[in-house]
């Protein structure tokens, strides 16, 4: 999956604290900060916040909480979390409820840690991507790079419960309170889950096919070929800042707007693109990049990155077997 990020903190005056940078991904997402009596939607797309603030998501709702320890951490939907620890090169999360995804982009050197905890389970990595899932006394834990180190808590006294366990990539481990451990590798069924495939998007190396409809794929044979140019994007159909491409007469064709409007590469890859007539579009876009598209009906087409693309604002392109292309202008934001 997946989502731009730009690593930016500040030292909070009062505190001492670094404030990590919160991003709403989409929909509804909350914040409590330390010592507020009740929650707060977030309104503008980030804020900063501290040590101790609490952070929920709705059932649709996804956020990225970024800091200076060089951690991503993706908050799933119907999620919540605290932020107990939040020093140089130190974090640590308590998960309350629902599913995150953690990458640590370097390795972390003695004293320091990224660690995620639960009621009945604590994993600790010094490099590495991996998800943690809580519910009901149930603790998950999918390692897909590097290792984490897991100890198991008694959720009444808080003390360790037998030794420190590791989990090497392609595993996960399940912790139920009460009952013993579990360590295994990933199964197909936990790769198909969204929550996997929106943290871990497969990166296709074939050219994209374009699909007619949800039951019938078809591959347009021959594919126009196509190069965005300054020069081309500002020609008729009303002009970029109508959708406008290559003129086309009696065209009716149209794109109105993608969603979501800011991805995230290191979690979120896919986007989708709305408008009108666009069952036969054959290739899409990003500034000069072909993308992987799929056409899912008349008015939405599925897109992903399927390459690496540097951050930027970019426009969205879509192009037809008759040469016409339909174009939105500055669209699109990548963030790493």
């Amino acid at each position: 999956m997946f989502y731009v990020l730009v690593m930016r903190s500040d030292k909070d005056k009062s505190s001492g604290n670094l404030l990590s940078l919160l991003t709403k991904i989409n929909s509804q997402v909350s914040i409590k900060n330390y010592g507020a009596p009740e929650f707060e939607n977030l309104v503008n797309e980030n804020i900063k916040i501290s040590t101790g603030s609490t952070v929920k998501t709705s059932e649709t709702g996804r956020a990225v909480l970024e800091s200076d320890s060089k951690t991503i951490t993706v908050v799933d939907r119907n999620s919540e979390i605290v932020v107990d620890t939040q020093e140089n090169n130190k974090t640590k999360i308590e998960l309350e409820s629902g599913n995150l995804w953690s990458r640590i982009k370097k390795v972390l050197g003695k004293g320091e840690y990224y660690e995620v905890q639960t009621t009945n389970a604590v994993a600790t990595v010094r490099g590495t991507s991996f998800g943690v899932y809580y519910e009901n006394g149930k603790t998950t834990i999918v390692v897909v790079e590097g290792q984490v180190a897991l100890k198991i808590i008694n959720p009444e006294t808080g003390e360790q419960i037998g030794s420190e366990k590791i989990i090497e990539a392609g595993q996960k481990a399940t912790v139920v309170t009460g009952q013993d451990f579990w360590i295994g590798p990933i199964s197909d069924n936990d790769k198909e889950t969204e929550w996997y495939k929106f943290n871990n998007p497969v990166v296709e190396s074939t050219e994209p096919t374009v699909t007619v409809s949800p039951s019938s794929l078809i591959t347009l044979a021959p594919r126009p070929t196509y190069t965005p140019t300054p020069t081309s994007l500002n020609q008729g159909g009303g002009g970029p800042s109508q959708g406008g491409g290559a003129f086309v007469s009696g065209s009716t064709r149209k794109l109105n707007f993608i969603e979501p409007e800011v991805i995230y590469g290191y979690s979120e890859t896919n986007f989708t693109i709305v408008g009108e007539n666009l069952s036969d579009a054959a290739q899409v876009f990003l500034g000069e990049f072909l993308i992987q598209s799929n056409v899912v009906n008349s008015q939405t087409i599925a897109a992903s990155l399927t390459q690496e693309i540097p951050p930027g604002v970019y426009d969205v392109v879509v192009v037809f077997p008759d040469q016409e292309f339909l174009s939105l202008p500055k669209s699109l934001t990548l963030r790493y």
